[in-house]
């Protein structure tokens, strides 16, 4: 059975969603939702209120960073399988070496190590996703004159793990903040290489099969880029000026990019569609806005699109022909009931295109 979980303290929905088999998961403050539109049981999983920063999924299992809203703001990572009907949490570690979490991610690539990585604002940490000891806690660099505010993502495939961070430099008496990517060599955690981006709010995805892929936000443009993964090289950039990307979620087979962005006006947005069998990527369509500004979007097994926005959570019904959102359900989440809509999806051919 596929429930609707929602903990008992904030119903607003304000975070990313994660996925893993035939369920979706949409954070919250300290809530964590299941999506089918059918199903709600109120479960609290902590004794102080907690705020969920992100969640990611491996194995049938959902791992949550996580800090305590009130004293420690000490990053944890708490985790729980999605195969029981019942939302109850497994082991939960917390990290002294982590302040305010930002990020977390599980490795999907096959011939990647298995690890959980979330990132902090001060560090990090590489952490073994069956008893969640930590592995290796990867401090934030010093590289040149560029002063690193906070690691902000990371991902990993074959023998790289790659931490995005913000960064300020020093242009004469005034600050600038931009992007810094860091490549690692997995195994040995020593630096490889690293490259300058525009804009300081950056997700990633990596996977030997497509590369890297890096959308970055900032200064009113948002870029999508597609990187070899060894070298860094970029094999094709797109970039909107009327979007503030905000996340981005690949399909299992690996065929499909949806990226979710929030409109010029700050109250609406969509989702954007990238082909990765062409090479480079290509994109595909964009879909018409919908309600509130989404701020997360994830895929699932069942070839549906689950994106979080506000109170609502959208779920879109991919048309494998041309893997574009087309038709879904809008749920709405309220102290007590969900309420579903029917919604059709005006799907249009990159109208506007991105620009290469």
């Amino acid at each position: 059975m596929r429930c609707l979980f929602v903990s008992s303290f904030f119903l607003a929905l304000s975070g990313i969603a994660a996925a893993t088999g035939s369920v979706a998961i949409v954070q919250g403050s300290d809530t964590i939702v299941g999506v089918d539109g059918e199903t709600l049981v109120t479960n609290s999983f902590a004794e102080q209120p907690s705020a969920i920063v992100k969640l990611t999924t491996f194995n049938n299992t959902v791992y949550a960073a996580t800090y305590q809203i009130l004293g420690s703001t000490l990053g944890s990572i708490s985790a729980f399988d999605v195969l029981f009907d019942d939302l109850g949490f497994g082991p939960s570690e917390d990290y002294d070496s982590c302040n305010d979490p930002t990020d977390i991610t599980a490795t999907f690539d096959a011939p990647s190590p298995s690890y959980v990585i979330m990132t902090c604002t001060n560090t990090t940490l590489v952490v073994d996703p069956v008893t969640l000891e930590l592995v290796q806690a990867v401090p934030t660099p010093t590289i040149d004159d560029i002063q690193i505010v906070r690691a902000v993502s990371a991902a990993a495939a074959g023998d790289y793990l790659f931490i995005a961070y913000q960064t300020k430099l020093v242009r004469g008496e005034r600050f600038v903040s931009k992007g810094l990517l860091v490549q690692y060599d997995i195994n040995s955690f020593s630096i490889l290489g690293s490259k300058r981006i525009i804009g300081t709010t950056i997700y990633l995805v990596a996977s030997t099969k497509r590369g890297l892929l890096l959308t970055s936000s900032g200064f009113g443009r948002s870029f999508f880029r597609q990187m070899e993964l060894a070298n860094l090289r970029t094999m094709i950039t797109m970039r909107s000026d009327d979007e503030t990307f905000r996340d981005m979620s690949i399909t299992p087979d690996e065929k499909s990019l949806y990226i979710s962005y929030e409109g010029s006006d700050g109250n609406t947005g969509g989702i954007r569609s990238i082909d990765l069998t062409a090479s480079p990527a290509e994109q595909l369509c964009r879909d018409s806005p919908i309600q509130g500004s989404p701020v997360g979007a994830s895929t699932v097994m069942d070839g549906s699109l689950y994106v979080a926005s506000g109170g609502r959570i959208t779920r879109y019904e991919l048309n494998q022909g041309n893997r574009c959102p087309l038709t879904g359900t809008v749920t709405s989440v309220g102290e007590s009931e969900l309420t579903t809509n029917a919604i059709t999806s005006m799907c249009t051919e990159c109208d506007p295109p991105m620009s290469r």
